[in-house]
């Protein structure tokens, strides 16, 4: 295994981390939660207790669906991160009767 290839969480990953309901042992369930698309191996093994051992597990939660490798085009999902709603002009949000007074005074 290439110690800078990315892992994704698959939606059964995502919702692991929600339900719980695989019971993953703590050590698969921080390299779960840890797995973001964005650090390589190598760097989630220094970040993990398991250090070396990282190669192991991410090969356990990948067989057992968990994380995938980060692939051109894939899209990763972040978990619990707001997304940005579409701006829009600050007179779309204007009352229509401020709008018609905003628009008499030009």
């Amino acid at each position: 295994m290439n110690p800078e290839t990315i892992y994704v969480k698959t939606e059964k990953g995502r919702e692991e981390i929600r339900s719980r309901a695989a019971g993953l042992s703590q050590a698969l369930r921080i390299l779960l939660i840890a797995t973001d698309g964005e650090k390589p191996i190598a760097k989630l093994a220094r970040l993990h207790p398991a250090g070396a051992g990282v190669i192991d597990l991410i090969g356990e939660l990948e067989a057992h669906g968990f994380v995938e490798p980060l692939h051109a085009g894939s899209k990763v999902v972040p978990l619990n991160r707001p997304t940005a709603a579409p701006s829009k002009p600050a007179a779309a949000f204007a009352a229509p009767e401020a709008q018609k007074y905003v628009m008499s005074l030009r």
